[in-house]
């Protein structure tokens, strides 16, 4: 039981060559229209999810504009921090050894003070030894 091989002939009666040619014609224009659509949806398609990538494809692209235009500041701002950090780093270092200077100096007025304190209250021996025991606490 399988199929077997049929010898193409001409249909000979009229009203079954109709037939015949009526459902041969409605499956090829029928095959043909569906290949048809589904050319024109994949065209559709494609032509949609193009017009989406291209819109992506610009959008990403402005990205990068608003990011490099974002880069080049920041390089302007670090390149301008460089160039005016030396002097920042000298007038830093002035400043600390201005400020090291004054506490010298107020140090050394405080030291003065408490001698003077310490000689109007005790006799000149006495003063250095509490000078001496104040500078080991």
């Amino acid at each position: 039981m399988g199929r077997r091989k049929i010898e193409i002939a001409a249909v000979k009666d009229p009203n079954t060559r109709q037939v015949t040619f009526s459902k041969r014609r409605t499956a090829k224009f029928l095959e043909h229209e569906i290949i048809k659509s589904n050319d024109v949806k994949q065209n559709n398609v494609e032509v949609g999810d193009i017009g989406k990538l291209n819109q992506q494809l610009l959008d990403i692209e402005a990205r990068i504009l608003v990011e490099e235009k974002k880069g080049l500041e920041l390089d302007e701002i670090l390149k301008q921090h460089q160039l005016s950090q030396p002097s920042q780093f000298k007038q830093l270092q002035d400043s600390y050894l201005e400020f090291q200077r004054r506490l010298k100096d107020y140090t050394d007025a405080i030291e003065v003070s408490e001698c003077l304190i310490l000689l109007a209250q005790e006799p000149v021996v006495e003063i250095t030894k509490q000078v001496k025991k104040r500078r080991k606490n």
